[in-house]
């Protein structure tokens, strides 16, 4: 194998390994982020009865203060109105729950995007190396061999005892022929 081959297979292999571990890290924080959305919607479906007590329990309440205090009640409607909008921060429940649902949708959309790029990244360094066996390994310790033979490899000692036996050679050719 020529030396200048060995080196390029080398960056080639880093540069396809870092590609990897980077789709790597995108996925895990996209699926930390689903992790923590999926919290916060169970934990929003447990406080739903809670609420709705509440809700029944306020609703009585308003009642009876509507028939106590008939003049007041469309002055502060309106104000809670107006309190309710800006607490919302403009934003009904199910109006939240749809962007819930379309930013999950999106996280793994951007997680199966990052997969693909790796298998893409491993394909490329597959067929370039002829090895297109290890495309699907989930772990990359197929990939961390390969990394950890080649990082065990002194190219340039390798360079250094080639241009020397090239130098070896082309004396004992001269000796051979010309002299």
């Amino acid at each position: 194998m020529d030396p200048s081959e060995a080196v390029r297979l080398k960056s080639v292999y880093e540069e396809s390994k870092r590609r990897a571990e980077e789709a790597v890290h995108d996925c895990a924080e996209t699926m930390r982020a689903q992790a923590h959305a999926e919290s916060e919607l169970d934990q929003a479906e447990r406080s739903i009865p809670i609420l709705e007590r509440t809700t029944a329990a306020a609703a009585e309440a308003v009642e009876s203060w509507r028939e106590t205090y008939p003049e007041l009640c469309t002055g502060a409607e309106a104000r809670l109105a107006s309190l309710m909008q800006e607490a919302r921060g403009g934003r009904s429940m199910e109006e939240r729950l749809q962007s819930y649902e379309i930013s999950r949708r999106g996280n793994e959309t951007r997680r199966d995007n990052m997969w693909q790029k790796l298998l893409v990244a491993r394909e490329h360094y597959g067929l370039a190396h002829g090895d297109t066996g290890h495309v699907y390994d989930p772990d990359h310790s197929y990939y961390t061999e390969i990394l950890e033979r080649l990082s065990g490899t002194d190219i340039p000692s390798f360079e250094e005892k080639a241009r020397e036996a090239l130098a070896q050679s082309e004396m004992e050719f001269k000796a051979h022929f010309i002299f």
